[in-house]
């Protein structure tokens, strides 16, 4: 995939719903969280983001998209959250922006509602589930959004419901 609409396409035949993006990581479109978008609506985005708790299927797996925004660069403590909560290895995103941080996605049995916000060991992590976006590759703000680790979306896994829920107690 060379270009945004191509990764528009991809996320479509997914089952995801790709946003339009302003350089300022705002979608660039009203009702956002309601509608669907056309190839002509990414004409004047500079990205895409990808909205949150959708339904999400591939040949191996479904389930509804859950991201957790992990705000730091720090891979030691990124690793020390991964092993706290035992989470399964699933897509990692690269991200840019200020914080320079990770997305992990994960599918879920039943979407998460908005938005839930923590810390770990002094990092901001979101847990983003319906009515939230997330940017997602190959968006370009102040850096570009990239797959890490060839991890792509086909390789996404499911979150179990015990780890979800100790997340939330957490955060």
């Amino acid at each position: 995939m060379s270009n945004l609409i191509d990764f528009v396409s991809f996320y479509r035949g997914l089952g995801l719903m790709p946003l339009p993006l302003s350089r300022a990581k705002i979608c660039t479109e009203k009702d956002w969280n309601k509608r669907s978008f056309t190839a002509s609506d990414f004409k004047t985005a500079s990205g895409v983001a990808l909205r949150c708790g959708e339904k999400f299927k591939s040949i191996w797996v479904s389930g509804y998209l859950l991201v957790i925004d992990y705000d730091s660069n720090d891979q030691q403590i990124l690793a020390n959250f991964s092993n706290f909560y035992a989470l399964p290895k699933s897509c990692l995103v690269k991200s840019g922006g200020e914080h320079d941080g990770w997305h992990l996605y994960f599918l879920t049995e039943f979407p998460l509602q908005g938005t839930i916000y923590g810390k770990f060991q002094g990092v901001s992590v979101e847990l983003r589930g319906q009515n939230s976006y997330v940017v997602a590759p190959p968006s370009v703000l102040k850096t570009e959004y990239k797959f890490w680790a060839n991890r792509h979306l086909e390789a996404i896994q499911i979150l179990p419901a015990a780890t979800l829920e100790l997340l939330v107690r957490d955060f």
